[in-house]
């Protein structure tokens, strides 16, 4: 429970630091008649999710995302065991060098 406590507080402190640096920016850009984008945001149209990451804009289309989401799945468990079996291999290694050295 406290975990969870702790987890939310810190949540929560990024928002409020996350709040300021937009505020500053805007008033900034008030005071230099600049136009830079937020700090960090996010912004949702129609077929586009746009970040704001420090000033640049990202845009991602939702179709694209959703089929580089499917074919993650798919690959997920091949990528998945090919790991297993390159961790294994390690192991198998540093063991035959432990034998060989003792």
């Amino acid at each position: 429970m406290i975990k969870m406590y702790h987890t939310v507080l810190v949540l929560v402190l990024m928002c409020l630091i996350i709040t300021g640096l937009n505020i500053s920016n805007q008033g900034i850009n008030h005071l230099t008649g600049q136009n830079r984008e937020a700090v960090l945001g996010l912004s949702i149209d129609k077929k586009n999710i746009n970040l704001h990451v420090l000033g640049e804009r990202f845009s991602y289309c939702t179709d694209e995302l959703v089929n580089a989401k499917t074919s993650l799945f798919k690959n997920g468990k091949e990528f998945v065991n090919r790991g297993k079996a390159y961790m294994c291999s390690l192991c198998i290694f540093f063991l035959v060098i432990d034998v060989i050295l003792s």
